[in-house]
């Protein structure tokens, strides 16, 4: 049903006592049958105490304000009896400027929410001498929005303004611009000629071509031009009272005659903000002559429209996953302490030991003043690169890492934290050397290189990877990285006693999803919430427009009253009207508050209408054969 809501011009008592000439054209606004002037709102606590009523005498002359109120008079109006309830009603029509909006209720799709309505200005409101202004602002939560004028213009109002700029245009050409020849502009040129033929270039008078110059410049034109140019913006003032805009207007119509009412369709879009459930549309604008403003539109709201969101059937419930918990835990990381050839000492000062060491005791401090665990143990493991004999590397390696296990425990001891520290060594770290060269992809014969591993002897081994034209390329930029510290933190939970709990866990990942959902960014949520494959799954899909995945999503699922509902959305977008509306009857059947939710969804009263339309042409059918 055609939702109808109008913005009343207030016309004071002052306006109605002004000269008799300028009363007999602004009245037309209220000359057919507008016999009551109000402010329409949802509350009543905003009516006015003493509500004013504009009545229409025989004599047009006669028109004032009278407050029926305080005056306890009858209003004349004219009525009609109601075919439904048998009272009498008014039947005048408000010659006002009206907003229609079809539905009050809009859905937010993809964050964003359609704003529509259309707005109708009557003849009566129209003029050739007038132009109609109206701003349309946009409340929602505490949010606004100005958004882009409309302006119905007259023929002669809008003539009015281009004269005007036809005036400012003229006055602007006749002032010399800078860009011009000064001396072409401003000097008798004539009188300039005649004097430099007739003298300078003969050398008479022993006068410069310059001081002719100037002495023929007319000074007074160009102190007349430089007083223009201060004026510029005076004049345009004055040519130019109602400029044409350009910006910020989203129609601007010229009537001819004003015949006829003028319709516009508006649609405005809004970003969804978190909590919007309504949006609030309100007029701001009058009627302008050429020179003042006839009437002013009062401010207030008009339209309120409500917001209908998916996100309502969202489950905010915390999803729990089951986790087994250790007593011991362990943490791992690396250093790269460089060493000079065959030696062992550990030397701060050498290449990066510096970085690398003050690394590795902000590791130490972590763990050491972690709340949650207690280190049991530190295990360090020196590793060296193939290069030399696997009994010196043994040697080599074992040396460097009591080298590490003194240098570290030292430095416990300086904090009092008695930790036990054990080492190991890994001579030759094979695996990993086997494991980068696999990786490597810039090795043209990695194949020929692997094949070495066969060897079990592990100095013939590397005697078979110095024949490779690449060894060079494995000893500059592989084998460093096998010369590394390795530091493993044996860890146990605090209080626990049992090697192992289980528990269950709120899971992270899946409550990131659920607060986008609920923050309206759909993409992310889709992108968390898909492997899931539940109600919110489906919100997130049915949110972005993917409306088969959704459908696929909620036909796998318990079917309670909130999933046949959202079922019916989806279906009633694919076209599936018939099943579309058996599944919302479906949810209203069991769960009877959908249905109230159902009459604020744009979606599911359309569906509702069409199922009622089709029904009334198959009585119309029916009847006809």
């Amino acid at each position: 049903m055609m939702k109808l809501l109008a913005l009343f011009m207030v016309f004071s008592l002052t306006s109605l006592l002004t000269g008799c000439s300028t009363f007999n054209k602004e009245r037309r606004l209220f000359k057919q049958n507008a016999d009551v002037v109000a402010k329409v709102s949802d509350n009543t606590d905003e009516y006015p105490e003493t509500p004013q009523f504009l009545i229409k005498r025989d004599q047009e002359d006669d028109m004032f304000i009278e407050d029926t109120l305080a005056q306890n008079k009858p209003v004349l109006m004219n009525a009609v009896v109601d075919d439904e309830t048998g009272e009498l009603v008014a039947s005048d029509q408000l010659n006002t400027i009206v907003v229609k909006a079809d539905y009050k209720n809009i859905a937010e799709r993809n964050g964003i929410v359609e704003v529509a309505f259309d707005l109708v200005v009557p003849a009566a409101m129209q003029d050739k001498d007038w132009q109609i202004r109206l701003t349309p602002k946009f409340y929602w939560e505490t949010d606004s929005l100005i958004a882009e004028k409309l302006y119905v213009t007259g023929k002669e109002f809008r003539e009015k303004q281009v004269q005007g700029y036809r005036k400012y245009q003229k006055y602007f050409k006749s002032i010399v611009p800078d860009s011009a020849d000064f001396v072409r502009a401003f000097a008798s040129l004539g009188l300039l000629d005649r004097f430099i033929h007739r003298n300078v270039e003969r050398g008479y008078m022993g006068v410069t071509e310059q001081e002719a110059i100037d002495h023929y410049i007319r000074y007074w034109l160009v102190h007349a031009n430089e007083k223009k140019k201060a004026r510029l913006e005076e004049m345009f003032r004055r040519y130019v009272k109602n400029p044409i805009e350009n910006e910020g207007l989203r129609l601007d119509t010229v009537i001819i005659g004003g015949n006829g009412d003028i319709e516009c369709k508006y649609v405005q879009t809004l970003n969804a903000a978190k909590k919007m459930k309504k949006v609030r549309v309100a007029f701001d604008g009058g009627v302008f002559s050429w020179n003042k403003e006839v009437y002013r539109i009062p401010f207030a709201d008009t339209l309120t429209y409500y917001v209908s969101s998916l996100v309502y059937f969202a489950d905010t419930n915390p999803l729990y996953l089951k986790r087994i918990i250790s007593r011991s835990v362990s943490l791992s990381t690396s250093a790269f302490i460089d060493f000079e050839a065959g030696r062992w000492n550990v030397d701060e000062k050498i290449s990066n030991n510096t970085i690398e060491i003050s690394r590795i005791k902000d590791n130490f401090d972590t763990i050491l003043n972690n709340e949650e665990y207690i280190a049991d143990s530190i295990i360090i493991c020196a590793t060296c690169s193939p290069e030399g004999s696997y009994r010196l590397n043994s040697l080599l390696a074992k040396k460097r890492g009591k080298s590490v296990e003194s240098y570290f425990s030292d430095y416990l001891d300086s904090k009092e934290k008695p930790i036990r520290i054990i080492s190991k060594e890994i001579p030759e770290d094979w695996e990993r050397l086997k494991r980068m060269i696999s990786n490597d992809t810039s090795l043209r014969d990695t194949h020929k290189l692997l094949s070495s591993f066969d060897e079990d002897d592990l100095d013939k081994r590397e005697k078979l990877l110095k024949k490779s034209d690449e060894y060079n390329y494995l000893k500059d930029s592989l084998f460093p990285l096998l010369r590394r510290i390795d530091f493993t933190f044996c860890l146990s939970r605090k209080g626990m006693i049992k090697d192992t709990i289980h528990t269950t866990v709120v899971d992270e990942n899946y409550m990131r999803g659920v607060k986008a959902l609920e923050e309206k960014d759909y993409r992310k949520a889709m992108e968390i919430l898909a492997p899931y494959r539940n109600i919110n799954s489906a919100v997130a899909y049915m949110s972005l427009g993917y409306n088969y995945s959704a459908l696929d999503i909620l036909r796998g699922l318990r079917q309670t009253p909130d999933v046949k509902y959202m079922t019916a959305v989806v279906l009633g977008r694919i076209g599936e009207d018939e099943e579309a509306v058996e599944s919302y009857e479906s949810a209203v059947c069991e769960k009877p508050s959908l249905a109230f939710r159902g009459r604020l969804d744009p979606e599911i009263c359309s569906l509702l209408a069409n199922r009622s339309d089709r029904s009334s042409q198959y009585k119309i059918n029916k009847n006809q054969n």
